[in-house]
């Protein structure tokens, strides 16, 4: 099995891939590659069993059926007198625009500690359009069958900072110029899991960008979808997820993916 990760950005400077190759040996960790345009990452992709890509899949139901309504110029969805009048059905209504399902599950896990940021007011919306186009051309130009929910199909949404999180790693502070020591310790930790097929040129690539750490990171949340290793969405928001996408969150440990048939 191979398996990719795609740290997705809007700008092809910050756009990273990486890809694991998970044979009887054990895992072995392919160099990291950043700075990718869209053609190099679709090839990646097909040449991939399974890829998780980190980034929003599309937008918050709500949102997009509110926004139809403005352009068509009828009532706007929240204007009914009892979201009106009262302020906390009001908040409620507003928080679906802002959140998907998936975003909102994640937020009300206590044990995870992290909040997605809003696909509709925030710019992580902006590299939401490079992967709605990703997908679109992964389906009608590459023949690649994408299920937004991720639990079928060759990609699913990942948040790798969820999955660190979920696997007992540092989750914070790993970013940027300032975050080199805490990935010093991350590439340590994750490099003790995996054994000697992450080599040192690749340990040494993802402490100096995080682009090309979270590009790993999402590679190995991908091994997880692949074995049935993540939180899958339950019958009742499952609809959603095939609509707004779904971020699945590993269970188990990094060392057990080695060993998962």
């Amino acid at each position: 099995m191979r398996t990719a990760g795609v740290d997705l950005a809007a700008q092809d400077k910050n756009t990273a891939a990486c890809v694991v190759d998970w044979g009887s040996g054990g895992p072995r960790v392919e160099l990291p590659r950043v700075g990718l345009d869209d053609d190099p990452l679709l090839d990646v992709i097909c040449d991939s069993d399974r890829t998780g890509i980190d980034a929003p899949f599309g937008w918050p139901q709500a949102f997009a059926d509110a926004v139809a309504a403005h352009q068509a110029r009828d009532r706007w969805p929240g204007s009914t007198a009892e979201l009106r009048e009262l302020a906390e059905q009001r908040a409620s209504f507003r928080r679906t625009l802002s959140y998907r399902v998936t975003d909102l599950a994640i937020i009300d896990d206590r044990k995870l500690s992290v909040r997605p940021l809003s696909v509709s007011t925030d710019r992580i919306g902006v590299t939401t359009f490079r992967c709605a186009l990703l997908l679109d051309r992964l389906g009608h130009e590459r023949r690649v069958k994408v299920d937004r929910s991720g639990r079928t199909g060759r990609v699913a949404e990942v948040y790798p900072a969820a999955a660190l999180n979920a696997w007992g790693l540092p989750f914070k502070g790993y970013k940027g110029r300032a975050g080199r020591a805490v990935r010093g310790v991350l590439v340590t930790a994750v490099g003790r899991r995996l054994g000697r097929g992450f080599g040192h040129d690749a340990r040494k690539m993802c402490a100096e960008s995080d682009h090309a750490l979270d590009a790993l990171v999402s590679a190995l949340v991908a091994r997880a979808v692949a074995v049935g290793a993540t939180r899958e969405p339950n019958r009742r928001r499952s609809g959603a997820a095939k609509l707004e996408g779904w971020i699945h969150v590993p269970v188990g440990a990094i060392g057990a993916l080695k060993h998962a048939p």
